[in-house]
C-alpha cells in the first residue's frame, strides 16, 4: 500500500491530468468552432445555385461559381424545397461562433456545422 502522502500526491496528479485533458478538449472545441466559422454564406456574395446531396448535406455555388459543401446540424433537406431554400448568415449566440450560416426550408432552420470548398458536381470524372 501507499503511504498516505503518496496517495494524496497521486490524487493531485490525477486531478491535474484531468484538468489538463479538459483544457485541451476545450481548446480543440474552440478551434473547431473557429474552423467552422472560417467560411460563411455571407462570404460567397450570395448563392448562385444549390444541390441537395442528402438530408443533412447541400452543395451551394457562390457568385464566384465555386462550389461548397454545407454540412447541416439536422435533416432540413428532407423537407419540401419546392417553395425555395434560403441561405443566410446571422450573428452567433452566446455559445456559438461570431457568425452562423443557416439553411431555411419552410419553417425549419438548420445551422451549418461546416462549409468547405467542394468539386463541381457537374464536372466529369477522368
Amino acid at each position: 500500500m501507499f503511504p498516505r502522502d503518496a496517495f494524496r500526491n497521486k490524487n493531485i496528479s490525477a486531478t491535474r491530468a484531468i484538468v489538463l485533458i479538459a483544457t485541451l478538449m476545450g481548446s480543440m472545441a474552440i478551434g473547431g468552432a473557429k474552423a467552422a466559422e472560417s467560411i460563411q454564406f455571407s462570404d460567397l456574395q450570395g448563392v448562385h445555385d444549390w444541390r441537395k446531396v442528402s438530408n443533412a448535406v447541400v452543395l451551394v455555388q457562390g457568385k464566384n461559381l465555386q462550389w461548397y459543401e454545407a454540412l447541416l446540424d439536422a435533416a432540413c433537406m428532407k423537407y419540401d424545397t419546392s417553395g425555395g431554400v434560403r441561405f443566410i448568415t446571422e450573428a452567433g449566440g452566446t455559445n456559438e461562433p461570431a457568425r452562423v450560416s443557416k439553411v431555411i426550408v419552410g419553417q425549419r432552420i438548420c445551422n451549418v456545422t461546416s462549409l468547405t470548398p467542394a468539386k463541381n458536381p457537374d464536372a466529369k470524372s477522368p
